[in-house]
C-alpha cells in the first residue's frame, strides 16, 4: 500500500469514528447565558498584554471572563485563513462531530467536531456554486448536499465514503435552467427537517425537496431590486419561504410561490437568519436601522408580528454596523448569537457596548448576555471581509464558532465559544 493509500484509509477511519460519536440530544439545555454578563453597562477592551493564543489554545476573556478556545491554524495547511462559511449556513454536523469550514481560496476543510483536529482538505471532492453553498443534512452526520452553478445538477455527498450521488438534473424540465444554478445571492439554510433549499437560475425560482426529489412551482420573477439571483429562503418549517421582493418588500409565500402575507417596514435584505420561536412559529431574525431599530429584530412568519428584540427599545444601542446573526441552534430554538463590529474609539475597538462583541440574546424569554470581545478588525483591516466574525450557533446552542485576525496580526482563525451548557452535556467538555 502506497504512504498516500495508507493516510487515506487512517483519515477514513478517523472520520468515521468522529461520526459514531452521536450523542443524545436532550429535550433542553437550560439558559445557555448561565455565568455570563447580563448587564448593560460598558467594558472596554483592552489589547495590552493579550497575545493571540496558539491552536488549541483557551483564551480567557479578560472583560467578560469567558472561555474562547482558537482551534485552526491556517499557516500548518497552508492558508491565510480558515473560517466559519457564513453566519447562515451551520458550521457543525447535525451531531456536532465534524466541523466544516471555509479556507483561502473558498476552499473547504473538515474538522472534528469535537477535537478540532485537522481531518482533510476536500474541495477536490465537491464543487458548491459558491463557498457559502453546502448544506449539513439534518439527520445523517456524514452527509452534506449542494449545487453546481456550471453543470445545474444538485449533488448528495458522503464525507466519509466519498461517494457523490447526482441528484436532480436542472438543465431539464421543469427548471429549463440555461444560466448559474445557485442557492441565491445570499443563501440560508433551509428546513430543520426533511431537506428542502431554494434555487435559482436567472430569474426563475423554485423550491427543491432534495430527500425527496421534489421540484416546486417554477416561478419566472424578478426577485430583489437589480439583483435577480435573490432565491427563496425556505423557513425552518418547510412549510413556507421568506423573500427579499421588489422595492425591499419582506414577503412570505407558501412553497409554489403564491404570496401569503407582506411584512410592512422590515428591510429584508439586512444581515439576518431565519430560526423559530418556542410556539413553532418560522421567525426572521435580522439587524434594522430604520423603523425597527436593533441588533436582533424578530419577524414572525406566521402572523407578520414584528417585535425588538435587542435595541434602543430595550435599553440596547442603536445597532452597531457590521452586525452579523446566526439563529440555527436547530435542536434549541429560540436562541440568536450576534457579532458587532462598530467604529474605532481613539483608533482602538470596542470601547463602547456592543461594539467588537459577540453577544447571546433569548427571542422567548428576553435573556441577553454579552459572550466576549471578538478581537477581530473585521474588514478594517488587511484581512478584509475574511475576518468578520460571522458567528455560527451550534445545533445545541452550546457552542459558537467565529472567525478573528486578532487585531489585524495575521490570517484569520477560527475560534470556538464552549459555553458552561456544553460542559455539562458533551463528555465534560475538552481541556
Amino acid at each position: 500500500m502506497s504512504a498516500k493509500a495508507g493516510r487515506q484509509r487512517r483519515q477514513r477511519a478517523a472520520l468515521a469514528v468522529a461520526v459514531s460519536m452521536m450523542c443524545t440530544f436532550q429535550p433542553a439545555w437550560g439558559n445557555l447565558c448561565n455565568g455570563l454578563v447580563t448587564d448593560k453597562l460598558n467594558h472596554p477592551l483592552s489589547v495590552s498584554g493579550v497575545s493571540k493564543p496558539a491552536v488549541g489554545q483557551v483564551f480567557v476573556d479578560p472583560q467578560f471572563g469567558t472561555r474562547i478556545r482558537r482551534v485552526t491554524d491556517a499557516a500548518a495547511i497552508g492558508k491565510t485563513y480558515v473560517k466559519t462559511m457564513y453566519s447562515t449556513q451551520p458550521a457543525w454536523n447535525v451531531d456536532e462531530s465534524l466541523l466544516l469550514l471555509l479556507s483561502t481560496g473558498y476552499r473547504h476543510v473538515l474538522y472534528d467536531g469535537r477535537t478540532y483536529e485537522f481531518i482533510r482538505d476536500i474541495s477536490g471532492e465537491i464543487s458548491p456554486s459558491d463557498g457559502e453553498q453546502v448544506l449539513w443534512d439534518n439527520d445523517d452526520p456524514q452527509v452534506i448536499y449542494y449545487a453546481n452553478r456550471v453543470d445545474r445538477r444538485f449533488y448528495k455527498y458522503n464525507l466519509v465514503t466519498r461517494v457523490r450521488t447526482m441528484l436532480r438534473d436542472f438543465n431539464g424540465s421543469p427548471a429549463s435552467c440555461t444560466q448559474d444554478l445557485t442557492m441565491g445571492s445570499d443563501p440560508m439554510f433551509g428546513s430543520w427537517t426533511g431537506g428542502k433549499t431554494g434555487l435559482t437560475c436567472g430569474t426563475r425560482n423554485w423550491v427543491y425537496d432534495f430527500r425527496n426529489d421534489i421540484v416546486h412551482t417554477v416561478v419566472n420573477q424578478q426577485t430583489q431590486d437589480n439583483n435577480p439571483q435573490t432565491a427563496y429562503i425556505v423557513a425552518p418549517s418547510g412549510n413556507k419561504v421568506f423573500l427579499s421582493y421588489m422595492n425591499s418588500q419582506a414577503q412570505v409565500r407558501n412553497l409554489e410561490g403564491q404570496l401569503l402575507r407582506t411584512i410592512p417596514n422590515l428591510v429584508p435584505h439586512e444581515h439576518a437568519s431565519l430560526g423559530k420561536y418556542a410556539n413553532g412559529h418560522d421567525a426572521f431574525f435580522g439587524v434594522q436601522f430604520s423603523t425597527y431599530e436593533g441588533s436582533v429584530v424578530g419577524a414572525d412568519l406566521d402572523t407578520g408580528e414584528v417585535r425588538v428584540h435587542v435595541g434602543p427599545a430595550n435599553g440596547w444601542p442603536y445597532p452597531p454596523s457590521g452586525t452579523h446573526l446566526s439563529a440555527l441552534a436547530t435542536r434549541n430554538p429560540g436562541w440568536v448569537v450576534v457579532s458587532s463590529v462598530g467604529q474605532r474609539q481613539n483608533g482602538l475597538l470596542g470601547q463602547r457596548v456592543l461594539e467588537n462583541e459577540l453577544y447571546l440574546a433569548n427571542v422567548d424569554t428576553g435573556v441577553v448576555c454579552r459572550i466576549g470581545h471578538h478581537r477581530s478588525a473585521a474588514g478594517q483591516g488587511s484581512n478584509g471581509y475574511f475576518a468578520e466574525p460571522h458567528p455560527v450557533l451550534s445545533p445545541s446552542g452550546t457552542r459558537i464558532a467565529f472567525s478573528s485576525d486578532w487585531f489585524d496580526t495575521g490570517g484569520a482563525e477560527t475560534y470556538v465559544v464552549e459555553l458552561s451548557a456544553y460542559d455539562r452535556i458533551f463528555f465534560g467538555g475538552f481541556q
